[in-house]
């Protein structure tokens, strides 16, 4: 079994590697630059959903006591929610790029 520093360290390292060569580059926004990267998002969304967190509640107390080391600029909960809106079409990416990768259409699951 895995432990969720290292699961979380392959996770991000696969998803920046992914934002850097295969999505387009952020775009700037007017006013002051986000700190919480693309990278950081994606592998948050899917970290929610790989886990078995009862509520997305669940999951943001989680995030906040035991990954903020991991993830330091971890914005308020509400913030982090209009992220993953944001960046909708790249976590979708992602997954879809992930089941290629895995092979994942070719199991029974």
């Amino acid at each position: 079994m895995i432990d969720v520093d290292t699961f979380l360290t392959t996770l991000y390292v696969m998803v920046d590697d992914f934002c850097q060569s295969k999505e387009k580059p952020e775009r700037p926004k007017p006013g002051p630059q986000a700190e919480f990267r693309r990278s950081e998002v994606i592998t948050l969304a899917l970290f929610g959903q790989w886990v078995q967190f009862p509520s997305e509640r669940a999951f943001y107390r989680y995030a906040q006591h035991h990954l903020r080391e991991a993830f330091p600029q971890l914005p308020d909960r509400s913030q982090f929610n209009r992220l993953q809106r944001t960046h909708r079409d790249a976590i979708t990416a992602f997954a879809l790029f992930l089941v290629q990768l895995l092979h994942a259409q070719e199991t029974s699951y």
